[in-house]
């Protein structure tokens, strides 16, 4: 998205996929007794941007608003801005919070921008790393085993909880992960 333009028709487009999915889903919810019908209920299904704190599709649809503003932003920055800033982010965003006894807030709709910022460096300054299939498979491979690992070595020695180093998507175990796979595939 960061080499294409945001139109009025894509945004109407994901707009309505993700309110049928949403009225669908509830629907499917009502009849097999899952949720019991309220009024509550119904107006957080169809207000497309209810939950703009907590819910996934809300914050997606204000971001790929704000997608031609970064675009902008991406733009206007060198190659070496670029890398400094998904660099500066991460370490905010991802490596802090990591860390026991630091709480970085944050929504989805940073959490967004902030893979996006990673994804369009990748996208605009290609290097040979960024196409080797068996790098990034092994790379996903150890991740997934340390992301275990940490389950494990957690579930026997911590107070922190089993998941602590993947439990939020931006935990560096996680970030790390995603990031593996998603150059993988």
């Amino acid at each position: 998205m960061c080499t294409s333009k945001i139109t009025v028709k894509k945004f109407c487009k994901l707009f309505f996929e993700i309110e049928f999915y949403k009225i669908l889903i509830y629907l499917i919810f009502l009849i097999f007794g899952v949720q019991q019908f309220s009024f509550s209920g119904l107006l957080k299904t169809v207000i497309p941007i209810y939950d703009i704190g907590t819910g996934f599709s809300s914050c997606f649809l204000i971001f790929f608003c704000l997608i031609p503003f970064v675009n902008i932003l991406i733009k206007a920055m060198s190659e070496r801005q670029h890398r400094i800033l998904c660099i500066f982010t991460i370490a905010v965003f991802s490596v802090l919070p990591t860390l026991p006894g630091f709480n970085v807030t944050f929504n989805y709709v940073e959490w967004f921008i902030i893979l996006y910022l990673i994804a369009s460096y990748v996208r605009l300054y290609p290097i040979s790393l960024f196409n080797s299939t068996k790098f990034w498979g092994f790379a996903s491979l150890c991740c997934l085993i340390i992301s275990w690992a940490s389950v494990v070595v957690l579930a026997y020695f911590s107070t922190y909880g089993y998941y602590y180093f993947v439990v939020d998507c931006n935990k560096i175990l996680a970030l790390a992960t995603a990031f593996a796979a998603f150059m993988f595939f």
